[in-house]
């Protein structure tokens, strides 16, 4: 498992606000020129009304982490989420949003299911073991501390990180999630990555 920090991530500005690139695959592909199969990232939309970036061939997964934000799909369905409500949607789409706040964002390419998951962890409560299914795990967490293990191995990850698990061991099937520091309540979210071409 690798944690990427918040301070390691790649800052873009775009014109509704401020985007962070969390990670990207396979190895050496870039949003720019739109060769990635995956891609995990989060945004802060400061400017209301604003226009998503198409992505023709892809499809995308939107959670708010904070404020309230409105996807409007044109010629589609609208979604208004708050904190930790979720819209899949085709990359395909003229989208704008209405509202401000921030998200987190899943983009894959045809051959690719994605599961995302909001996970709560409490403050005293037990260890919280999570079942790895996915060919690329990965673990965000908006706001506080929680400590993973995985595979013999304990990670303290901050608000902002990622813990990532791109070829998980498949003789071991969980991840332990423990609250280590912030509200009494705190939510992480999974993404798993599901391979087609690689399930044969």
């Amino acid at each position: 498992m690798k944690v990427i920090r918040g301070e390691e991530q790649a800052v873009h500005e775009w014109g509704g606000g401020q985007t962070r690139e969390l990670a990207i695959g396979p190895e050496g592909a870039t949003y720019a020129k739109r060769d990635f199969a995956w891609r995990l990232s989060t945004a802060t939309i400061t400017s209301s009304p604003s226009s998503f970036t198409p992505l023709k061939g892809y499809r995308r997964v939107t959670v708010v982490t904070r404020g309230a934000i409105t996807l409007i799909h044109e010629g589609h369905h609208r979604a208004h989420l708050t904190p930790y409500l979720s819209d899949t949607y085709s990359g395909d789409w003229q989208t704008q949003s209405s509202g401000v706040g921030e998200d987190f964002n899943v983009m894959v390419a045809a051959g690719i299911d994605e599961v995302v998951q909001i996970i709560w962890v409490s403050e005293g409560a037990e260890p919280l073991c999570v079942r790895r299914d996915g060919d690329i795990v990965a673990l965000y967490v908006p706001q506080g501390e929680v400590l993973v293990s995985s595979e013999s191995s304990e990670y303290q990850v901050f608000g902002g990180d990622l813990a990532l698990l791109t070829s998980p061991s498949k003789g071991s099937g969980e991840m332990a999630i423990t609250w280590s520091n912030g509200a009494p309540e705190l939510a992480v979210i999974l993404v798993q990555l599901h391979c087609k071409e690689q399930a044969s």
